[in-house]
This record gives C-alpha cells, structure tokens and sequence, in this order.
C-alpha cells in the first residue's frame, strides 16, 4: 500500500519517525490482509475495525465507522473504541 510511501513524502514539519512508520507499514499489511480474508467470510471481523483504528491514530486521523442503518455496527463500534481506550488508560 503507498501509505508508507506517502509519509515518506511529507514535509518535515508532519514527518513521521522511523518507528512510526514501520508502525504505519505493519498495521497497513494486516489490515489488507484481514480485509481479503473477511470478503471471503460471511460474518464480520471486529479485529478490521481495531486494525482501522489503530492506524487512523498512528496517523493522527480520525476514524468515522457507519453502516447501511446507520446504527447497530456504528453503535458497537463505538462501545468497542472506547472499551479499548479504557483499557489503555486505565490499568
């Protein structure tokens, strides 16, 4: 994927470190990966929803989850995304 690729190429100001872009390269990797595997299987895989997470942050992006009733998976995505934070700041 040319994200890696397209950091390479930012000014200096928004550059990222190499360990963030090694970050950005692996969780990039995994998240096609887990993309082709889920296009093949009939129900979801919340570790996409993580994986997307994981790098619109690494990214410093934001991350905006929706589904076709606008509810349900945008609900649970939430619950999930904060449930994560939770547990990483509150060890």
């Amino acid at each position: 994927m040319s994200i890696v690729n397209d950091c390479m190429s930012l000014p200096e100001s928004c550059a990222f470190t190499p360990m963030e872009k090694r970050r950005i390269d692996a969780l990039t990797k995994e998240l096609k990966l887990r993309l082709q595997r889920s296009s093949t299987q009939p129900q979801a895989e919340p570790g996409v929803l993580m994986l997307a997470s994981d790098l619109a942050s690494t990214l410093g992006a934001s991350k905006v989850t929706n589904c076709m009733s606008g509810k349900d998976r945008t609900g649970m995505s939430v619950t999930l995304e904060q449930a994560r934070w939770l547990a990483r700041n509150h060890n």
